[in-house]
């Protein structure tokens, strides 16, 4: 008599599936200080995101693109030219962050200009006779 042995073999297959990036979102309400004129490429600040992201851009800036922003987050002053205490207080970057999981939406972040002296008082000398 032969026997006859049934195996029975279990396969499990696991699915790892690969956690994603979500996209990054822009802290609201951030806003640096800067002396009005300050030198190009003179850092006005850092911005901030959740979700690690990998580079950011300037969706809309300043009519003589008075700054950057590195992949790091870093805003820079990229043009003088509105830099103006006497003309405007404060100016509106609009920044937008990305990474794997997509483009954050736009947020804005304001730059406050603060007023230095920038124009040297000149003093003339006059004699003056009082009798």
């Amino acid at each position: 008599m032969k026997r006859i042995f049934t195996a029975i073999f279990l396969f499990s297959l696991i699915c790892i599936a690969e956690i994603g990036f979500s996209q990054p979102v822009v802290t609201g309400g951030q806003s640096f200080s800067i002396n009005e004129n300050s030198a190009v490429a003179t850092v006005v600040g850092t911005a901030t995101a959740t979700n690690s992201p990998t580079s950011w851009a300037i969706t809309a800036n300043t009519p003589n693109n008075a700054f950057a922003i590195s992949n790091t987050g870093a805003i820079t002053v990229n043009n003088i030219t509105d830099l103006n205490r006497e003309s405007v207080a404060s100016l509106s970057i609009t920044v937008t962050a990305t990474n794997g999981g997509g483009t954050s939406p736009d947020v804005s972040i304001t730059i406050n200009l603060i007023d230095v002296n920038d124009v040297t008082p000149v003093v003339t000398a006059a004699s003056r006779t009082i009798s």
